[in-house]
Parts: C-alpha cells; sequence; structure tokens
C-alpha cells in the first residue's frame, strides 16, 4: 500500500503530539530541581495537561498517550508528597529522589515509544485518574501490534 504524502505528515504528526505529551512532563521535573530560579508547581501534571486538552480529539493515539502521562504524572507526584511528608528524613530524602529519577526513565522511555509509533504502558500502576483501559483496547486493536505506523 503506497501512502500519499499528506498521510504520512499527518501520522508523524500524531506521533510527535504523543510523545509530546510524555517529554512535556520533563519541563515539571527539571524546573522543580533546586538549582534553578524557575519553578513550576506540579509542571509535571500541568505541561502533559496543556498539550492533552489542546491535541486529544485530534487521534485516540494522542488522548491515550495524553490519559497515561498524566496518570502516571499523578501516581508519582501523590507518592513523592506522601514520601516527602509521612516517612522520617533519612527515609524520605533518597525516596523521593528515586522516585523522581523513576519517573525521568519511564517518561523518557515512553515519549520515545510513542514518538516511534509504539505503545507503552508505564510500570507503576496509575491511579484512577483518568479512564484509559477502553481507550488502550481500542488504541490497539486500531494499531495492531501496537505500532501506529502500520497501515
Amino acid at each position: 500500500m503506497v501512502r500519499k504524502e499528506g498521510d504520512k505528515k499527518a501520522i508523524e504528526e500524531i506521533g510527535l503530539w504523543a510523545s509530546l505529551c510524555h517529554f512535556s512532563a520533563l519541563l515539571g521535573v527539571v524546573w522543580w530541581l533546586p538549582f534553578l530560579d524557575v519553578w513550576i508547581p506540579f509542571g509535571q501534571i500541568v505541561a502533559p495537561l496543556g498539550v492533552w486538552l489542546v491535541k486529544r480529539k485530534k487521534s485516540p493515539y494522542i488522548d491515550l498517550a495524553g490519559r497515561l502521562a498524566l496518570s502516571f504524572q499523578t501516581s508519582i507526584t501523590a507518592i513523592c508528597l506522601a514520601t516527602a511528608f509521612m516517612a522520617p528524613p533519612v527515609v524520605a530524602f533518597p525516596g523521593v529522589w528515586g522516585l523522581i529519577f523513576f519517573d525521568l526513565f519511564c517518561t523518557i522511555r515512553a515519549g520515545v515509544a510513542y514518538s516511534e509509533g509504539r505503545l507503552y504502558r508505564y510500570p507503576l500502576p496509575a491511579l484512577p485518574v483518568f479512564r484509559t483501559k477502553a481507550l488502550w483496547d481500542e488504541v490497539s486493536l486500531k494499531h495492531s501490534r501496537g505500532n501506529l505506523f502500520t497501515p
């Protein structure tokens, strides 16, 4: 099957926006580091939320990517806050930094997967903030073998 140039560009754009749903969460993590003067509270949630709200109706693939990114970032943020406020400092400090590095690793991995047109599910069970199961089933059925770029 030969694709038109417009179809290829549309597919690349969908992959770009889906990956930006994940990569935009890095802005919150990077701006959260103490040595920077700029700090956006909960930027790891606000940035993907903005991308998702603007582009979610363009494709179910983007909608799924945004929901998964938001669910994961919300879960990580809740766990970090609970650890920081409930655990003794000896446990909280390394625990929160460990979660931040885990967040960075998973977010980059998800962003790369979605930019390549593959589906990716985060390893941490997310809080049920955004319903993703039915959408996951729809997108994975539509894009057999988990690849957006197959016809």
